[in-house]
């Protein structure tokens, strides 16, 4: 996705995917997602200076949450979600995400 910075300069951010899973059973209801919800968009705001969470999700299965992140840098990605595992007494699993023309530019063999 581009994203206007200012009128003459676009930055491309990219999504990263945190795949979470608590290593404690967590009561599972409306406000332990609220907190985790808050506590992701509060450490993204500081580490990522805007950068935002597009989706924070209760999923089934191996993983507690699905936490989608826009960001430019994969360093700040890394960098914020590592601080939500600690903070919440989690591992996360970061995989990069590409929407369809970054993928084909990837298999092309061709940075964007």
């Amino acid at each position: 996705m581009l994203a206007p910075i200012n009128s003459k300069r676009r930055v491309i951010l990219t999504a990263y995917v945190g795949l979470l899973k608590f290593n404690e059973s967590p009561k599972r209801d409306d406000s332990t997602a609220l907190t985790v919800g808050r506590t992701a968009r509060a450490i993204a705001s500081v580490e990522g200076h805007g950068d935002t969470f597009l989706s924070i999700l209760w999923s089934e299965g191996e993983y507690d949450m699905v936490l989608t992140l826009e960001t430019t840098d994969q360093g700040i990605a890394t960098s914020v979600f590592e601080k939500l595992a600690a903070q919440e007494n989690a591992t996360v699993t970061v995989l990069r995400a590409l929407v369809g023309w970054e993928k084909r530019l990837a298999i092309q063999g061709k940075s964007f």
